[in-house]
């Protein structure tokens, strides 16, 4: 009885298979995340105008992208113009050309000033916010001018005019060296005019203050003045609140086009790592209406898609405009925004998903036409077809079967062919072999040359009961 066994090539096939899928796998997930992400972002992207305010130069607009570019837009990313506004028809005048700049700019290094608390109230979190703010420097280039102010009542400029990211350390770890004030206030108005005053003007002309403070804001026109100075003076601010102030610095932030976030007392730089996130994915639009317009149409493209909104001129009285509350209108998508970065990755995908089909009908193909499968046989010796082996005696060494149909004249039975074990062509036969004939004991060279020495079988089988009359018959 023979089983059929399969051929070695078919698991090297499937094996071959299984790789190709996994490689095509993962080159596919990267091409996916590129193609899913921009697309995830159109959707989910916008404008959020945080304020709109007038200078001597027209109006500048601080607005927040979302997401944030991984890299600063260049300057003519924004396109302003009029937009009608209530029942009033869309003027027809033109706005010249409207530039853009990043709030904090890692590349370029934007002037950074760094205001500490240095009361007696801010002690607790003193250590924490000293190595927070030291850990906000070292994401900045080393040649950033850095100004670094302690808020005490008087507040102290710990740093010379002209100091970079290295000057502004050595002040922290020197501020922490120094014992804290058993008593005395803050004073952080004025520690924020002293750092704007020392704090050098870049050529975008944007400045960052970060404030770390645990003392609440002022409020009312106190609050305003305060927001006004800043904004004349070109400075957006950011705040870390300690203890109780939290994010109640957020309006007065606002209102420069900055942002407030409340300290974790267990991570010091997580604050800071917000807050420097949340800066640069702010842009300030500076643009110059014509008289009359009143609302305009403000596209900024990032990413290689466009996002609009709408801006409300403030008037002319100098006063700072609201800041939108509505949420950001969706991104504005046609046939030209949509990112060639989508279309590659989805040719990529396409070419991989073809190439990997192909590849994988051209190896089926090779194993189909390959040689088939090998029958090997179950037993080691073949027997007779339809005899079972145990019990055929033919089987059985020494042993001839004669037909004694005729007693007087029996007939000889031939044995068996056995049966090849591979019928292929080029294969030998197998050949059933008796046991080696024994010579009896004593027998000399010359009796074994000359043959007159019968020898005796091993092993030779006691005769059956069958075999009886035909060794009758023989004798």
């Amino acid at each position: 009885m023979s089983r059929p066994t399969t051929s070695p090539s078919r698991p090297r096939a499937f094996a071959g298979r299984a790789g190709v899928r996994r490689v095509l796998a993962a080159l596919a997930v990267p091409v996916l995340l590129l193609t899913v992400r921009p697309l995830a972002a159109q959707a989910d992207g916008g404008l959020q105008v945080v304020t709109v305010h007038r200078t001597p130069q027209g109006v500048s607009a601080v607005v927040g992208v979302d997401p944030a570019p991984l890299a600063a837009l260049p300057k003519d990313a924004a396109v302003v113009t009029p937009a009608a506004s209530g029942s009033s028809p869309q003027p027809s005048a033109t706005i010249p050309p409207a530039t853009t700049s990043p709030v904090v700019d890692i590349t370029a290094g934007t002037p950074v000033a760094l205001v500490v608390d240095a009361s007696s109230t801010g002690a607790a979190a003193r250590d924490q916010t000293l190595s927070g703010t030291a850990g906000l420097l070292l994401r900045l280039p080393s040649v950033t001018p850095v100004v670094v102010v302690a808020d005490g009542s008087p507040p102290r400029l710990l740093t010379s005019d002209g100091a970079r990211q290295a000057e502004g350390i050595n002040a922290l770890t020197t501020l922490s060296s120094t014992p804290a004030p058993s008593s005395g206030g803050t004073s952080t108005p004025a520690a924020l005019d002293l750092a704007v005053q020392h704090l050098p003007r870049a050529s975008t002309g944007g400045r960052v203050v970060v404030l770390t403070t645990s003392q609440p804001p002022p409020v009312g026109a106190d609050a305003q003045r305060l927001v006004d100075r800043l904004i004349t003076a070109g400075v957006v601010l950011g705040v870390v609140g300690t203890g109780s102030a939290g994010t109640s610095w957020q309006d007065v932030a606002n209102g420069t086009g900055g942002a407030a976030v409340a300290a974790v007392p267990t991570d010091s730089s997580s604050a800071y790592d917000s807050l420097l996130a949340t800066l640069q994915g702010r842009y300030v639009v500076r643009f110059a209406p014509p008289a009359g317009v009143e609302q305009v149409s403000l596209a900024i493209t990032s990413a290689g898609q466009r996002l609009t909104t709408a801006l409300a001129v403030p008037g002319a009285t100098g006063s700072s405009a609201a800041p939108s509350t509505a949420p950001s209108p969706a991104a504005e998508q046609t046939s030209s925004s949509v990112p060639w970065g989508i279309l590659v990755g989805l040719a990529v995908l396409a070419v991989l998903l073809v190439g990997g089909v192909l590849l994988l009908r051209r190896r089926g193909r090779s194993t189909d036409d390959g040689p088939a499968p090998v029958e090997t046989s179950a037993a080691l010796v073949p027997g007779r077809r339809g005899v079972d082996p145990v019990t055929d005696i033919a089987a059985l060494p020494g042993v001839e079967l004669y037909d004694i149909t005729n007693p007087e004249q029996p007939t000889k039975i031939p044995a068996p062919e056995p049966a090849a074990l591979d019928a292929r062509p080029g294969r030998p036969e197998l050949v059933r072999i008796s046991p080696p004939p024994v010579l009896p004991a004593g027998t000399t060279s010359d009796e074994r040359e000359a043959g007159d020495v019968e020898p005796e079988r091993a092993s030779e089988p006691e005769p059956t009961a069958e075999a009886e009359p035909v060794e009758a018959e023989r004798t």
